[in-house]
Formats: structure tokens, sequence, C-alpha cells
């Protein structure tokens, strides 16, 4: 029984190495670090109108501090209530002009902000994104509504 097992196994996953599928028709791959020391990573898809903006921050909830945990969280959070140049309220405008699927999650790791938009907004959004995290203000009301809504969540 156990070789039968062993020889459906193998042939398996032979069957899986040699399928066609797109998992395996990888893509255009460019990597290159820039002057401010951020690693670009761009993946080409040809014949697809959207670009996947993704910034992974190499920090996460594991690297709260023990008395302030949640604060990564909290942090990526705020991102889009205000920056110098502009509201709370003009950002989630432009962001919902721009694609309006804006996301920021904290794993334990890292901290990812994902935004889908069309190519032919991506200045716009790349703009947008450099803003938020490069000239965050994190408003008093912003942060008190946000930390006293963690703190009322269930688990």
């Amino acid at each position: 029984m156990k070789r039968k097992w062993s020889i459906c196994f193998a042939a398996g996953f032979l069957l899986f190495l040699m399928w066609p599928s797109a998992v395996w028709a990888f893509h255009n791959w460019q990597c290159m670090q820039l002057p401010n020391g951020l690693t670009l990573l761009v993946v080409q898809k040809s014949g697809v109108p959207v670009v996947s903006l993704t910034l992974l921050v190499k920090r996460g909830a594991s690297n709260d501090p023990s008395e302030k945990r949640g604060l990564a969280s909290l942090t990526a959070h705020l991102l889009t209530e205000g920056t110098r140049q502009r509201s709370g309220d003009q950002i989630a405008e432009r962001i919902a002009a721009l694609g309006g699927e804006f996301a920021e999650e904290v794993s334990a790791d890292f901290t990812t902000l994902d935004w889908p938009v069309l190519k032919e907004d991506l200045a716009p959004a790349l703009e947008m994104l450099a803003d938020m995290v490069q000239h965050p203000l994190f408003p008093q009301a912003a942060f008190d509504r946000a930390r006293v809504a963690r703190v009322a969540a269930p688990g």
C-alpha cells in the first residue's frame, strides 16, 4: 500500500511540474536599487491594463515595543488620514478617483500597502503613495478614533 501511494505521489508530482500553467509562465522581472535605498521590483505582464503597487516594509507587529502593542497596525491605518499637503478627506477622494482599493496589512514581520490602479494612473498614484509614506500627519482626532475602535474591537 505504501509503495502504491509513493508511485501515485511521484506520478502526480511529475505531472504537476510538467503541467502548462500561467503560474509557471514567468514574466519579465526587473530588480533595481533606487538612490534612496528602496529596492524596486517590477514584474511586467503585457496586455494587462492594471498596475498593482505594493510597498513592503520589513517591519511588522513583532517590532512593536512591548508597551505599545498594535503600533504598527495603527500607524499603517493612519497613513490615509492626512499629510502635509492633503487632508484625510482629500486622500480618500483621490484614492477613490484613482482606483479605490487601497489596503494596508500588518503581519508579524512585514507591513504592506497595496493599491491596484490603471496604468494611466500610475504616476499620480505613486505620487500619492509617496506623500502618504513620507509626510504623514497622524491627526490627533483620527488617532483617538482609531485607538478607541481598536480597543473596543472583539478579539
